[in-house]
């Protein structure tokens, strides 16, 4: 990539506001090859059904757990 005003200033700024907020507003570069991809190159789940299902447990069985 090359480094050019632009995108130091750029990089310098978002430095600058995580520093001070502790977090930055604006969105990232995605990083071709990245851990993390990008929302529409997620997989899609078998038959339209979602990947991960929501839990079935109730609050008692985490209450069980916690006092066993």
């Amino acid at each position: 990539m090359p480094k050019d005003g632009a995108f130091e200033a750029r990089l310098e700024a978002l430095r600058e506001e995580a520093a001070r907020t502790g977090t930055v507003r604006e969105r990232g570069l995605p990083i071709a090859g990245g851990p993390i991809p990008p929302a529409a190159a997620a997989p899609a789940a078998y038959y339209g059904q979602p990947i991960v299902k929501p839990p079935v447990w109730t609050w008692q069985v985490g209450l069980y757990f916690f006092v066993g």
